[in-house]
């Protein structure tokens, strides 16, 4: 028909009825389930294909053209109900319908219900295949992506209304929202679609045919969706702040025609500072744009505020969620002066008349002078208020938090937060560099004669006066940076520090994070220390040894839990790693602190107090720094190797405690497998330790696969490590022959064990199966494996097979490429030379058994099994011809072969072609046999008689042709005549 309709002797309608008919018979072949994915999606392809021609010649028209393509739609629907169609077929199908719909677009011939129509069945299937998971990120976004194209080429010509554009919109958000759900979508595709959303509402707005609620519903599913995106943290600063720019202008303009309420303004105010404090608390937003949001914010609230809609909750939450915002963004140090004064002042404005309306009360108006002495605070950060300014007005705080003391409304909690605020304003001060030595103990002093008389009254609890302490360190770390203060001062602060938490300690009175704390504190400050590089090797060390005492001796009375002890553990990793960056430990001084942390650990293990989790962490993070020191080059092999045995007996016994679980023992061993493959390629460690890793690593598996803890895909993954680095080894040249056979075979013998247990599929044990013959192979080609392993290997792996076979969950092609690559194996011994008859005929009898167990499951097709056998018969004709086959040998092969091919024949499942060249194969081969006179009459005959009732058989099923027969005859008489003429002469001459 494309050749008649190519030559335009074929009308439209007639044409387009053919291709009616086609998919009304194919409808009606589909109902009945007889035709396949293949030739069904072909047909329709090839439909769309030729109603692209006529679209080209442009002689087709609105009605049948729309119709052909919703046949088409409803065609597949049914496909996709039936769940015969993959993703690749179903999307291309809808690709084509899109393209075509595009074609018509253009030419202006399809109205808006029509094409609508199209787009909404598109969006309706892709949902269908959405809901099945058969569909990718990539596929889905492009069909999305595409019918946003579509609409908006719809949009320009207007012809669409606001409910159809809405609706398709609508659609699209959903099927977005799903595919948010299943975490398919990247950053850049997702947003790419909120971004075309928006603008193509946009482009509705200007238009003026969008409603109040339409509009906002809108608005807010790009909102809701967005959360979503923001949660994940897939999206970065520029792309988020443009959809919120572009909400915002949007918002403005429904503001402008004063058709949003109160309620929806706010919480859309409300929904854009939650999502931007969000944002801001992933650091990605600078200082313009973070302020012409909030500016944009006020600005939008106090037209709100004119039209007296807002009352006094949702006004100071508005402002109290602006100051925050304003805080977050003065500590990232991007607001000037001139603009943090204005907001400020405004504030003040604002809260003076609520003060003045009565309706804040006393806790409102103290949080509100917290936050403006906090926002101070930064401002003197940055320099831009004077001494004077800065006095007047801690000053005035003061005298006001006089007064409300005189009232007696205030509590120790808030006389506490106003010192420590004072305390904060005064570090900003110093770090200013306007204060002196003098003036600041003195205001230390005075803090703490404060502080002391409100610990006479009994009204400070620890957590108080710790958090006092924790102030002072903090100052005197300030002070540490600026350079006044030398190592002994420092030093001598820090003990005082800890002298002072020792004896709340020995009061009993501070509980285990308190004093953990306290510690962690100490190690950050002398990290900074370490960092100006003021205190030496022996110094350092000893005060990370000084801790690991104290945290032992906290450890021996039982008061630490699991979560910190292990974070003061890491913290010291921390700082030794840093140390061991800077160059200044040695080799023995680190391995010892590494090794002092294993002990620590392993007595936390012995008393029971240490989950998986933590553990694990901490052997981690001893390898991690294990990886970095192997790195620099300053361990030696000895060491390297005896930190992970040691690593590997910890995890042993925490394995023998039974409270490791599969994933967590599997990444130690693979990590411990990495570090083994980068000793490796920096050449220096030998077979035995390599060897005894591997193997340690196998026994260590096989205890876990004992425990049945261990799943299909960690096993496997742990196998193939194995296999890699193995491998490696084998192209090294490093590795002897008895080593490598032994890591195979107990690879095999652990892969048999789970193949007992039940929990491995076909996939897994197929593909270790084929990387052990890979690596046999490899070995073979080396010239490193005899005869007798190379072929207890390759049994070895029939037998497993066989096993597998037993069980029924192997099927046709998995099976058949294994044997297939076991005779290619094998074909490659035979032409080294180096495998006798016996070895041989062996493994193709054992070939040749399997594949008689598989025929009589019946698991095995035509094709399939005819392959294996014509392999097995060329394996033997090379074997022939190199004469090291026996007569028995060979004839109990192709004896084998007609049994197998009559037990074929009798399934019925073997067609004319397919069983002529076996059998003329089989002949062709005895006829080489023949020449070779080394084949007695008894066994020439059965082969013969074999062959002649196999062919009876076929021509009683009346499957074999006149010309077929006949060759098969004239072969068989042409042996009959070869054999018998000289048998013949004799008898003659007798």
């Amino acid at each position: 028909m494309s050749c008649v309709l190519m030559m335009g002797g074929v009308k439209e309608s007639l044409f387009v009825t053919i291709l009616l008919n086609t998919n009304i018979l194919m409808s009606h072949v589909l109902m009945m389930g007889g035709v396949g994915e293949s030739i069904f999606v072909s047909v329709l392809l090839n439909t769309n294909i030729l109603m692209s021609c006529i679209l080209m010649m442009g002689g087709a028209g609105e009605s049948v053209f729309v119709s052909v393509l919703l046949s088409t739609n409803i065609l597949m629907s049914h496909v996709l109900m039936m769940g015969r169609v993959g993703e690749s077929v179903f999307v291309s199908v809808l690709f084509s319908t899109n393209i075509l719909m595009s074609h018509v677009l253009m030419m202006g011939r399809v109205g808006e219900s029509i094409f609508v129509s199209v787009l909404f069945g598109t969006n309706i299937l892709m949902s269908h295949v959405l809901m099945m998971g058969g569909v990718g990120e990539s596929v889905f976004v492009s069909v999305l992506l595409n019918t946003n194209i579509l609409m908006t080429h719809v949009l320009m010509m207007g012809g669409v209304g606001e409910s159809v554009f809405v609706s398709v919109l609508f659609s699209t958000n959903i099927l977005m929202s799903h595919v948010l759900m299943i975490e398919g979508v990247g950053e850049s595709v997702f947003v790419s679609v909120l971004l075309n959303t928006n603008i193509l509402m946009s482009c509705v707005l200007m238009m003026g045919g969008v409603g109040e609620s339409i509009f906002v519903s809108v608005l807010f599913s790009t909102k809701i969706l967005k959360s979503h995106v923001l949660m994940m943290g897939g999206v970065g600063e520029s792309i988020f702040v443009s959809v919120l720019f572009s909400t915002n202008i949007l918002m403005s303009h429904v503001l402008m025609m004063g058709g949003v309420g109160e309620s929806i303004f706010v919480s859309v105010l409300f929904s854009t500072n939650i999502l931007m404090s969000h944002v801001l608390m992933m650091g990605g937003v600078g200082e313009s744009i973070f302020v012409s949001v909030l500016l944009n914010t006020n600005i939008l609230m106090s037209h709100v505020l004119m039209m007296g809609g807002v009352g006094e909750s949702i006004f100071v939450s508005v402002l109290f969620s602006t100051n925050i915002l304003m805080s977050h963004v003065l500590m990232m140090g991007g607001v000037g002066e001139s603009i943090f004064v204005s907001v400020l002042f405004s504030t003040n404005i604002l809260m003076s008349h609520v003060l003045m309306m009565g309706g804040v009360g006393e806790s409102v108006f103290v949080s509100v002078l917290l936050s403006t002495n906090i926002l101070m605070s930064h401002v003197l950060m940055m320099g831009g208020v004077g001494e004077s300014v800065f006095v007047s007005v801690l000053f005035s705080t003061n005298i006001l938090m006089s007064h409300v003391l005189m009232m007696g409304g205030v509590g120790e909690s808030d006389f506490v937060s106003v010192l420590l605020n004072t305390n904060i304003l005064m570090s900003h001060v110093l770090k200013m560099g306007r204060v002196g030595e003098s003036i600041f103990v003195s205001v230390f002093f005075s803090t703490n004669i404060l502080m002391s008389h409100v610990l006479m009254m009994g009204g400070v609890g620890v957590s108080v006066f710790v958090s006092v302490l924790f102030s002072t360190n903090i100052l005197m770390s300030h002070v540490l940076m600026m350079g006044r203060v030398g190592v002994s001062v420092f030093v001598s602060v820090l003990l005082n520090t800890n002298i002072l938490m020792s004896h709340v300690l020995m009061m009993g009175g501070v509980g285990e994070s308190i004093f953990v704390s306290v510690l962690l504190n100490t190690n950050i400050l002398m990290s900074h220390v370490l960092m100006m590089g003021r205190v030496g090797e022996s110094i350092f060390v000893s005060v990370l040894f000084s801790t690991n005492i104290l945290m032992s001796h906290v450890l021996m009375m039982g008061g630490l839990g699991e979560s910190i002890f292990v974070s003061v553990l890491f913290s010291t990793n921390i700082l030794m790693c840093h140390v061991l960056m800077m160059g200044g430990v040695g080799e023995s001084v680190f391995v010892s602190v590494l090794f002092s942390t294993n002990i620590l650990m392993s007595h936390v293990l012995m008393m029971g107090g240490v989950g998986v989790s933590v553990f694990v962490s901490v052997l981690l993070s001893t390898n991690i720094l294990m990886s970095h020191v192997l790195m620099m080059g300053g361990v030696g092999e000895s060491i390297f190797v005896s930190v992970l045995l040691n690593t590997n007996i910890l995890m042993s016994c925490v394995l023998m405690m039974g409270g490791v679980r599969e994933s967590v023992f599997v990444t130690i061993l693979l990590i411990t497998n990495i570090l083994m493959s980068h000793v490796l390629m920096m050449g220096g460690v030998g077979e035995s330790i390599f060897v005894s890793v591997l193997l340690n690593t196998n026994i260590l598996m096989s205890c876990v696969l004992m425990m049945g803890g261990v799943g299909e895909s960690v096993f496997v993954s742990v196998l193939f490590s194995t296999n890699i680095l193995m491998s490696h080894v084998l192209m090294m040249g490093g590795v002897g022959e008895s080593v490598f056979v032994s890591v195979l075979f107990s690879t095999n013998i652990l892969m048999s064990h789970v193949l007992m247990m039940g929990g491995v599929g076909e996939s897994v044990f197929v593909s270790v199966l084929f990387s052990t013959n890979i690596l046999m192979s490899c070995v073979l080609m080396m010239g490193g494996v005899g005869e007798s392993i190379f072929v207890s290997v390759l049994l070895n792996t029939n037998i497993l097979m066989s096993h597998v076979l037993m069980m029924g969950g192997v099927g046709e092609s998995v099976f058949v490429s294994v044997l297939l690559s076991t005779n290619i194996l094998m074909s490659c011994v035979l032409m080294m030379g180096g495998v006798g008859e016996s070895v041989f005929v062996s493994v193709l009898l054992s070939t040749n058994i399997l594949m008689s167990h598989v025929l009589m499951m019946g698991g095995v097709g035509e094709s399939v099994f005819v392959s294996v056998l014509f392999s097995t018969n060329i394996l033997m004709s090379h074997v022939l011809m190199m004469g090291g086959v026996g007569e028995s040998v060979f004839v109990s092969v192709l004896l084998n072969t007609n049994i197998l091919m009559s037990h074929v024949l009798m399934m019925g499942g073997v067609g004319e072609s397919v069983f002529v060249s076996v059998l003329l194969s089989t002949n062709i081969l005895m006829s080489c046999v023949l020449m070779m006179g080394g084949v007695g009459e008894s066994v020439f005959v059965s082969v013969l008689l074999s062959t002649n009732i196999l062919m009876s058989c076929v021509l009683m099923m009346g499957g074999v042709g006149e010309s077929v027969f006949v060759t098969v005859i004239l072969s068989t008489n042409i042996l009959a005549e070869t054999y018998l003429c000289p048998a013949l002469t004799i008898l003659l001459g007798h």
